[in-house]
């Protein structure tokens, strides 16, 4: 019988493996076919900003990271005075963690068009990931979000941000904002609030989050890790080890996640 299970289980495990494949296989094949377009147009205008920007983003998609920055700086070459190839430049910069060059683009289109909330983003995002200038990074995150306050992942980054430079009062602000923006008990407003909870010395409260954050998402190996975290600090050992469980065979290197 189990000479039998082996051979199925595997059979199983390649079919799922062909499935997931052949679900983004013509996602790929449109984007290859897309890009054959586009060059064959640039053949007979191969200075055309606008498609050169076009390839360049559809490149980046095919993570063809080399070609795709090639195009896009072309474009931006080409046509220097639009501020949306900048964009666009920086953005597959920053994709591919060039962070000099990410703020140097990002800089040049707020030159041409300073109201432009993906250039103030992008710079932002840019600094913030350099280390250079934190309190700069989050002036540009916040300039943006005060142009287009409709961008839920960068407003938990300024949390974020926020928290790092033990700003717990304006974290707040953003988080108060965030609830008024997210579901009731969307896993990730439930998790910064535990985190900021945790930095203000709030272990019960920060579980509480905690908690609520693991229901909705339980396979979060993050909100795991800091739950177990704020029931060690309440010495509450047993549910803490039961937390953590999950997380010793994931990452068995993690301080956490090892026998109390």
């Amino acid at each position: 019988m189990l000479a039998l299970i082996a051979p199925l289980c595997a059979l199983a495990q390649t079919t799922a493996e062909l499935s997931h494949q052949e679900r983004f296989a013509p996602a790929v094949k449109a984007l290859e076919k897309a890009d054959g377009e586009l060059t064959a147009k640039l053949t007979a205008n191969p200075r055309d900003a606008s498609l050169l920007s076009s390839r360049g983003l559809l490149r980046l998609q095919l993570n063809k990271a080399l070609e795709g920055i090639a195009d896009l700086r072309m474009a931006a070459e080409a046509a220097p005075a639009n501020p949306q190839l900048h964009i666009n430049l920086a953005y597959g910069l920053l994709m591919n963690q060039k962070l000099e060059e990410t703020i140097a683009e990002s800089r040049k289109a707020l030159a041409l068009e300073d109201k432009s909330y993906a250039a103030h983003a992008l710079l932002g995002r840019a600094l913030l990931a350099s280390g250079r200038d934190p309190k700069a990074a989050i002036e540009q995150l916040q300039i943006s979000l005060d142009l287009y306050p409709d961008q839920t992942d960068l407003r938990f980054e300024l949390v974020n941000a926020l928290r790092k430079q033990k700003d717990f009062p304006a974290a707040g602000v953003q988080l108060r904002i965030l609830k008024d923006q997210l579901p009731p008990g969307d896993a990730r407003l439930e998790y910064a609030q535990g985190l900021l909870s945790a930095d203000l010395g709030y272990p019960e409260a920060a579980a509480a989050s905690f908690r609520r954050a693991l229901q909705t998402n339980p396979n979060s190996l993050a909100v795991r890790q800091d739950f177990g975290a704020a029931l060690v600090r309440m010495g509450k050992w047993r549910e803490a080890a039961s937390v953590l469980e999950p997380l010793a065979v994931a990452r068995p290197n993690s301080l956490l996640a090892r026998p109390f």
